[in-house]
Parts: C-alpha cells; sequence; structure tokens
C-alpha cells in the first residue's frame, strides 16, 4: 500500500472530525483499503449491551439485529466483566474475532450461525477507539466467509492507521458536542469550551476562537509571534512546529494529524493538544483553502459536554445546562453545589427538571446519556 493512498484516507478521517458528513465517505474507504466488505462505528453501552451506530456497505438490520439481543449473545459475554471494569480497563487495542475465541469454536456458537453468517460477516477485526462513562467507541471492519481472514498485513496496516482515527474520532467527538445544529461554522468555533485555532498552511494564525484568545491571554503555554502560533517552551514550540508542518502538507502521502501536551508550573494538569488537516470545504475552515486546526483542551476548565449543546438538543436553561455538563463530568451534586456557588437543594432542584427534559432517573443515566450524545452520529 503505497504512502499516498494511506495519506489520502487520513485526511479524510481528520476531514470527517471537522464535517461529520464525511464519515460514511470515510467508512467507506477505510473498508475498500483493508480489504473489507463493510465496517461501522459502533458506539455501545457496556452495561446494557444497547447501543447505534453509523455503517457503510452493511445490511441495515446488521446493528438493530445485533443491539436487540445477540450484543448480550456475543461470545465475549462468558467473562462477564462488569461495565466499570471494561471502561476502567479500556485499551484501544485492535483484535481479530479469532483471537478471543478460535474460529472452529466461534463457528459452532449461535453467535455466529444465527447472526454472523446470515448477514455475510465471517471475520470481524475491531479498533477501539474511545471510552467516556460506561460506553465505548469501536471501529469495525468485516469479511465474508469467501475472502481470507485478518492476517498479519491487515492488521499492520491497520495498525498504521489505528492511531489516527482514533485522533480523528477524538476531535470530531470535542467538535460535535460544541455544534448548534443550526449556527455556522463562526459560532461552532466561539461556542466550543476547548481553544481552537485555524492555522494557514504557513502556520499563521487566522482565526482563534474565545477559549484560545484566552488561553494566549495567559502567556504560559501559547502566544502570538509576528502573526505564528509559538509555545512557551522551546522544546514544546519545535515539536507543535513539526506537527503543524506535517498536518500543513501539500503532499496527501506526507500529510498526518498529531498529538502532544502543553506543560506549565502554572497548570495543575498538562495541556492535551490535537493538530489536524482542515480540508477547504470543511464546514468550520472559514477559508477557500486548505488549512490546520489546532485543538487545545483544559482538564480544568471545558466540560466534555459544552453547555451550548445541551441548550439546543434538550431545551435546557443555561443553568441547567452548566448543571448537567458537570454532572457528566462525575461531580457529585455537592461539589457542583460548591463549583457553582450554589445550595445543594438548588442544584437538586435543577437535576430534577433536567432529568424531565432527557428522560433520565438517576445521575448513572445521565452520565450514560451525556457519553452517548458524544459520537460523530450527534
Amino acid at each position: 500500500m503505497d504512502d499516498r493512498t494511506i495519506g489520502s484516507v487520513l485526511d479524510l478521517a481528520y476531514g470527517a472530525a471537522a464535517d461529520a458528513t464525511l464519515w460514511p465517505r470515510f467508512l467507506e474507504t477505510f473498508a475498500d483499503l483493508t480489504g473489507s466488505a463493510s465496517s461501522a462505528l459502533i458506539w455501545q453501552d457496556q452495561r446494557t449491551r444497547q447501543g447505534h451506530g453509523l455503517a457503510a456497505r452493511l445490511d441495515p438490520a446488521v446493528l438493530p439485529a445485533y443491539f436487540s439481543g445477540f450484543a448480550e449473545r456475543h461470545p465475549s459475554q462468558r467473562w462477564r466483566h462488569s461495565p466499570q471494569a471494561r471502561v476502567r480497563h479500556f485499551i484501544p487495542h485492535i483484535v481479530a474475532d479469532d483471537e478471543a475465541l478460535p474460529k472452529a469454536e466461534l463457528m459452532r456458537t449461535d453467535f455466529y450461525n444465527d447472526f454472523m453468517r446470515p448477514f455475510g460477516l465471517h471475520s470481524v477485526l475491531r479498533l477501539g477507539l474511545s471510552a467516556r462513562g460506561e460506553t465505548a467507541a469501536f471501529l469495525m471492519i468485516a469479511r465474508p466467509s469467501r475472502k481470507d481472514r485478518f492476517e498479519g498485513g491487515d492488521i499492520s496496516l491497520a495498525e498504521r492507521l489505528h492511531p489516527h482515527v482514533i485522533r480523528a474520532f477524538e476531535l470530531g467527538r470535542k467538535l460535535a458536542q460544541d455544534r448548534p445544529r443550526h449556527d455556522g461554522a463562526e459560532a461552532v468555533l466561539a461556542g466550543s469550551p476547548h481553544a481552537l485555532f485555524v492555522l494557514d498552511v504557513a502556520g499563521r494564525i487566522l482565526h482563534a476562537n474565545p477559549a484560545a484568545l484566552s488561553l494566549m491571554g495567559a502567556r504560559d503555554v501559547l502566544s502570538a509571534s509576528a502573526g505564528h502560533l509559538v509555545a512557551a517552551h522551546r522544546e514544546q514550540g519545535q515539536r507543535l512546529h513539526r506537527l503543524i508542518a506535517a498536518a500543513a502538507a501539500s503532499d496527501p502521502a506526507q500529510r498526518r494529524g498529531g498529538s502532544m501536551t502543553l506543560t506549565s508550573p502554572n497548570r495543575r494538569l498538562p495541556l492535551p493538544v490535537t493538530v489536524a488537516p482542515l480540508r477547504a470545504e470543511a464546514t468550520i475552515s472559514l477559508h477557500e483553502q486548505p488549512s490546520v486546526l489546532v485543538c487545545v483542551s483544559d482538564p480544568d476548565a471545558a466540560s466534555r459536554i459544552s453547555a451550548a449543546y445541551l441548550q439546543d438538543a434538550f431545551g435546557m436553561t443555561p443553568a441547567e445546562a452548566r448543571v448537567a455538563a458537570l454532572i457528566s463530568d462525575g461531580l457529585s451534586v455537592r461539589e457542583v453545589a460548591n463549583h457553582l456557588g450554589l445550595s445543594v437543594f438548588t442544584v437538586r432542584g435543577q437535576l430534577a427538571k433536567i432529568f424531565e427534559k432527557t428522560g433520565a432517573n438517576r445521575q448513572s443515566d445521565l452520565t450514560r446519556l451525556m457519553a452517548a450524545v458524544g459520537g460523530p452520529w450527534v
């Protein structure tokens, strides 16, 4: 497989992060690249085994059939790990179906004969992507019985692509959860709790959202110099420059996204940074030429679910959205009250209204819901 072909697929993955309508096209291209008949992005609750997904070249009945009962009959269920253990020990690794269970043994199970075989899913490769709350996300690719099983070369190719797919998926989740469904690019960028920079291919800052301007104002991790984005620390700045250059490469064979962290003595936690190519046609590009997106998250400041998204999706008031976002980050009612300077009784009253608007009955239900709405299909 030549580097130019792989580069084009990765370019499409990062494009899907910024424009969710490209995920189906990416899934088709990824299936072709790996010699698969079909592929799917799946988001599954590890407690109930229920979930949803986005598929390419897969029988429309497959995912409903899987989540309506076959998920409970999957051979991996014989280990019966707790949902908390599944997510707590989640590793985004690659697993072939016959690694968990020898193929001959798998083919004797009801799961294979009643579900896999009728839908032509003879060999399946699963790429772990993300885990939040009690839910986990996977990219699945499948082959029918007439094709060879996934072996060394196929798995090596998947391993080469895997880190980029994870990075694009996580970036897409961050952008999707912040995106009001009826607003344009400027509103998407402005409404995000993450610091978002759009750079041209020379690394000059074309746009910085309010969170990005605030981050630069602190001057302890990032700032602007002659219009370029620079890091406060020399070694971190050099690495950031290399990531931006790779994302801006004109040759698809060389163009890549990347990740790093920024540290400062003034901050308790490092700031995760994702750098990705931004296609000219992406909904948040703002410009007619390809550019680079730099996303910086502050674990101490940014909620996983933005208040703007919750207001748009569930009709919450701003106060309710702030409470729901903090609950989704794992805070208790008392911790939310202390954080917002409210009484526990006030927060409990707002939580009751949040339950009514979302259909959740408990905080654990709300946390799972908040995790589920973060997928690229939002």
